[in-house]
Parts: C-alpha cells; sequence; structure tokens
C-alpha cells in the first residue's frame, strides 16, 4: 500500500465524482480524508461505512462504481478539526472543490486557507501537491490572495508553470478567447506587483503568430507580451524577453529525456521498461525524429516514445520493438500541433 494521503475540501460532485474517485481507484493512497460542513452528507457516509457510489455513463449502460474507505470529517467540529490538522501534516495531495472561492477564508480558524495554511508549515511529506477546481471570473485578482497564503504558509515564493496556452485558440467564441486572453494578461501583471512570484507559459507558434484567434487578436496582451526588437541574425537571442523562442532538442536533450521516461514508465507500470527497449532502441528513435526536418515539436517525440513503451508493456513477448520504431512517423507533426 503506497504512503500516500489524501486530502480534499468539499465533497461536492466534483470531489467526490471525479478527485475522490479516481484516488481511490489508482490504489495510491494509504488514507483518503475529505472535509465538508454539511453534516447530514457526513453522516449518511459514515453510517455506510466510509463508502458511497460513482454513476457512470458509458455508450451504452450506466456503470456504477463503488468508492471505499473515505473519512468524512466536519471542520467546524473541534475533534474532526484536529484530525484534519494532523492529516494535513502528511498529506501529499491536497483538492480543494468548493461552490465559490469566498469559502476559502470562510470560518475562521476552521477556514480552508487557515487549515491548508497551518498543515503545510507542518507538512512532513517530501512533496506535497495542491490541486484548486473552482471557477471565478476574477481568478488572476483573487490569485493575490493565494500567493499570500503560500507565502504565510513559510514558503518564499511561488512559481505557476501553464501549458497549452494555444488552446486559447481553439474556442469557438470571441467572447470566451477574450475572457481568456485577458486571464493571461492579468496574471502577467499580477508578476509585477507581487513580491516572490514567478509565471511560465509555454505554448507552440500558433498562438503567437495567429492573428485572428491567437494573442495578437487580444490588443491589451499582446501589447505586453511581444517583442519590440528583433535581433538581427549573428546575436544572441535576449533571454530577458517576456518571449522565449526555444531551440528544438539536441540528441543529448532527448537521450536523457527518453531515459527519464524509461525509468519513469518502468516504476509507473512495474516493469523492466530498459531491459525491453535498450540504449539502442533509443538511439534509432532519435535519429529518425531528428532525420525528419517538419518534425521540430518535442511532443512528437515524447508521444512516440510513450506510445512505443506502452504497446510493450502491455504486449510482452508480442510487440518487436524495431517494428514499432519503424511505424512512427513524424511527418504529420507540425509546430502548431
Amino acid at each position: 500500500m503506497s504512503e500516500h494521503v489524501f486530502v480534499g475540501f468539499g465533497f461536492g460532485p466534483i470531489q467526490s465524482g471525479l478527485f475522490v474517485k479516481e484516488a481511490f481507484e489508482s490504489g495510491n493512497f494509504s488514507r483518503i480524508v475529505v472535509a465538508e460542513i454539511d453534516q447530514g452528507l457526513i453522516d449518511a457516509v459514515r453510517n455506510n461505512n466510509g463508502s458511497y457510489y460513482v454513476n457512470v455513463a458509458g455508450k451504452e449502460s450506466i456503470e456504477v462504481s463503488k468508492i471505499d474507505n473515505v473519512e468524512l470529517l466536519n471542520p467546524t467540529v473541534a475533534e474532526d478539526r484536529k484530525i484534519i490538522a494532523q492529516v494535513l501534516a502528511e498529506a501529499t495531495e491536497i483538492v480543494t472543490s468548493l461552490p465559490s472561492v469566498d469559502f476559502y477564508d470562510a470560518g475562521g480558524d476552521s477556514s480552508v486557507a487557515s487549515l491548508i495554511a497551518e498543515g503545510l508549515k507542518k507538512n512532513s511529506a517530501a512533496a506535497t501537491l495542491i490541486y484548486t477546481a473552482e471557477n471565478n471570473n476574477h481568478a488572476a485578482e483573487i490569485f493575490g490572495s493565494f500567493l499570500a497564503l503560500v507565502r504565510q504558509a513559510g514558503f518564499s515564493g511561488l512559481a505557476v508553470f501553464l501549458d497549452e496556452a494555444e488552446a486559447i485558440t481553439s474556442l469557438a467564441q470571441s467572447r470566451r478567447r477574450d475572457e481568456a486572453n485577458q486571464n493571461l494578461r492579468k496574471l502577467l501583471d499580477n508578476a509585477d506587483s507581487h513580491k516572490g512570484y514567478m509565471i511560465v507559459f509555454a505554448t507552440t507558434p500558433a498562438f503567437l503568430n495567429d492573428t485572428k484567434r491567437g494573442a495578437q487578436s487580444y490588443p491589451a496582451l499582446w501589447d505586453r507580451i511581444r517583442t519590440v526588437i528583433q535581433v538581427p541574425k549573428g546575436l544572441r537571442p535576449n533571454k530577458r524577453n517576456l518571449i522565449i523562442e526555444l531551440e528544438p532538442p539536441g540528441k543529448a536533450e532527448l537521450q536523457g529525456a527518453g531515459q527519464t521516461i524509461l525509468k519513469l514508465h518502468a516504476h509507473a507500470y512495474s516493469w523492466l521498461a530498459s531491459d525491453v527497449f535498450t540504449k539502442n532502441h533509443l538511439k534509432k528513435l532519435i535519429a529518425k525524429y531528428m532525420n525528419v526536418e517538419s518534425a521540430k515539436v518535442y511532443r512528437a517525440f515524447l508521444r512516440a516514445l510513450i506510445g512505443i513503451l506502452d504497446t510493450l508493456e502491455q504486449s510482452p513477448g508480442e510487440a518487436h520493438v524495431d517494428s514499432l520504431i519503424d511505424s512512427i512517423s513524424f511527418d504529420t507533426e507540425s509546430q502548431g500541433s
């Protein structure tokens, strides 16, 4: 049994049907605790020996999943609050799924913010992940309050990494795209007005180059991030620009990334990945990737490697490694994918 500990706040549909369900079914958590203030709901789960059911709609039928060994505690009850604090000190994953961000600081010493801050100060886990599932149109402004919580918990600051900003271009309604772009601009502005805060967006050129649906379609954002001076060829790029174009990975970087993925895949699925997919196989895949001029998207290589490892792990003794590598085509990948 893994020693991971899950602590949730709020036991609504998203928490119970998504986060807690996945935590339980993963088998990676030795304890699952959820803080909830609805005493009737708490009593119902307790009376069912810590179990509840989730209905999952499939193409043909409704599947019923039983979730067991869930502890529901009420932070407004002194004894329960004490247990929540103890578990937070051991938590490796914390998930908030509240009706509104207004609930973060409601309740004084029993508030979500107070409990998490105190728990993080005493936390003994090697690392603790915090997921937040609340929606709010003013998330960028509220972010400052969250940063204050982080610093109050004893951390020097907060680094935020957001991937796939180009997904904004896929939003059909221009109003939705404008809202998303505005939030990006506000998050960037927050970096200027708050100490101990760094934010990094990762994206493909599509988000920057699309004049109708990308960053250029929202002047308030584009004026904030665009590069004013184009560095002539032969000079080093300005690494202090807000936009930094990353060079395609070289053989050494691909080799290092590949070895890391092999180790992670072997650990995740408990198999000897490197015995089946050897260093020579990795070199062959890298050579094929680098020989295709149009394939300079890093994720193309990573997706191919993970796909091969998934196939080999699920079909032991059946799949031929070299034939799998030969079947990979990078030609369909593009800079905007």
